[in-house]
């Protein structure tokens, strides 16, 4: 959620018609002023998506189809921060809670398990909830399999693309990224999950065109469960949302 000054790593830009190279790299890069998510990882058909260390998302390409393209539809700020609460707040990053959680949604959520084979590092297997508008998954075991794999994060004004590494992925996680039109203000979402967590964000970020930011609730075993959102898009017909909720080890 930073420039490009602010993202170690990043050595090019590329025009923004060149979103994904068509092999991998292994470079990272920045692009300003996005086009289109259409026809890019962002479209989520053959990705994963978890939450960066910034709390964007971040789009893991995989060797499988996992959904259809997205179909963006109406979503407002309460009805996310239900589902947010309903599917990821109070699951505990159980797939069996969630898969309970699921038959309340309104989200239309079908399941599809995926695994994720590599040659050095075994198999990562990902259980995605997905919809026309919507893609829920918690993210936790060895996410080693997925090194170097390709992403794409979209932040702000701007995506980064750059192999996989699972320090820079938020887990254990429960991640919930939305397709949607009609969206242009985060207010209703921030003041929903603010009373669901009986505390206020340690930072909002609210510009014309974005929105983000994080709560950070201290635990008692000294981790800290940390809330993001990262919501882009608002000038745009369609918007992407992406919220979480994280488990993050103390500092020693």
């Amino acid at each position: 959620m930073q420039g490009i000054t602010g993202r170690a790593g990043a050595v090019a830009l590329i025009a923004a018609a060149a979103i994904a190279p068509p092999a991998w790299s292994g470079q990272t890069d920045v692009t300003r002023a996005p086009g289109s998510w259409r026809g890019t990882l962002l479209e989520g058909t053959d990705t994963l998506i978890a939450s960066n260390s910034y709390g964007e998302p971040l789009f893991v390409r995989i060797d499988d189809t996992v959904a259809s393209i997205f179909a963006p539809a109406p979503v407002d700020g309460e009805r996310l921060a239900k589902e947010f609460k309903r599917l990821c707040l109070d699951t505990g990053f159980e797939e069996a809670r969630l898969a309970e959680a699921v038959k309340g949604s309104s989200f239309a959520l079908t399941n599809r398990t995926i695994s994720v084979p590599s040659d050095k590092s075994g198999t990562y297997a990902a259980s995605v909830w997905h919809s026309p508008e919507a893609r829920v998954q918690i993210w936790s075991g060895d996410l080693a399999p997925l090194k170097n794999r390709e992403t794409l994060s979209r932040w702000r004004g701007g995506m980064t693309s750059s192999p996989f590494k699972a320090s820079r992925v938020l887990a254990p996680a429960c991640n919930i990224t939305v397709m949607a039109t009609g969206f242009t203000n985060p207010a209703a979402f921030l003041t929903a999950v603010s009373g669901f967590v009986g505390a206020e964000p340690k930072k909002a970020v609210t510009k014309p065109d974005w929105a983000d930011g994080n709560w950070s609730i201290a635990n008692s075993d000294g981790s800290e469960t940390r809330i993001v959102y990262s919501m882009v898009d608002f000038d745009k017909s369609e918007q992407l949302l992406h919220v979480g909720v994280a488990r993050v080890a103390g500092k020693k």
